[in-house]
């Protein structure tokens, strides 16, 4: 049931059912008021099995296409997830043995690679990254980022409110783990004897610039494993039989 429909209509005729009732113990009124709180209890039953009927209906016409996009959405999960190991370096062997091919399997093997292998190693392997490493990570970001806003252009409105949120923060966090590789790229990766002269010391850009890619790129793998628990519920079966 709505918010609006529980605030606006179903308390309010519970409310006089209550008072109705209330009333009735103290002045019968001929069974005015017990008519009354008869007839709001007929009201609220009426009310409460349209819109079930109502949701349930809505639920089971769309049930193949909201299962479409959750797949859809657990594909690019993979891909960011995927995007963050190869720009740091990590080959596809830490997702273990995959075989035979099984898509919820994958799924459920990068987000446990993400947390457990990916994200305590982002520090130690974004400060050796030289300008190639910094040019190939920030292209898979792009290509992550890039992603997400095609998803969400295209499958905005049948992402649940969670699902939306949790995306724009992901966003926001691909976006700033860049951020000082597209602002100095003549920094970020360069040897320290050829750093160029500037304002600000290079090795303090250096190290602040890694320092945010590390954060930002742990909070989006977070982020990505909050989105994938969010699919249980668009794909309960298929992620029970992996497990």
């Amino acid at each position: 049931m709505s918010r609006i429909l529980l605030t606006r209509l179903v308390l309010p005729l519970v409310g006089i059912f209550a008072g109705s009732i209330a009333v009735h113990l103290y002045w019968s009124a001929g069974g005015f008021f017990i008519n009354v709180a008869a007839g709001i209890f007929c009201t609220l039953v009426t009310v409460c099995y349209v819109d079930w009927t109502l949701r349930r209906h809505e639920r089971e016409r769309w049930q193949s296409t909201d299962t479409r996009i959750a797949n859809r959405l657990r594909v690019f999960l993979n891909a960011t997830v995927s995007g963050i190991r190869d720009g740091i370096g990590f080959g596809p062997e830490i997702l273990g043995d995959l075989s035979p091919y099984d898509p919820i399997t994958i799924h459920r093997a990068a987000m446990i690679a993400a947390e457990g292998i990916i994200a305590p190693a982002l520090e130690q392997r974004i400060k050796a990254l030289d300008q190639v490493g910094w040019e190939s990570l920030a292209r898979q970001i792009q290509n992550s980022h890039n992603g997400l806003l095609s998803f969400f252009a295209a499958f905005q409105a049948r992402l649940a409110p969670e699902q939306i949120a949790l995306l724009l923060d992901l966003q926001e966090s691909l976006s700033q783990s860049v951020t000082y590789w597209n602002t100095f790229p003549d920094v970020m990766g360069v040897p320290e004897d050829q750093l160029p002269p500037k304002k600000t010391p290079g090795q303090v850009l250096q190290a602040e610039g890694c320092a945010l890619a590390a954060t930002a790129l742990r909070k989006s793998l977070g982020l990505a494993k909050k989105l994938s628990a969010t699919l249980r519920d668009q794909l309960p079966q298929q992620i029970a039989s992996a497990e």
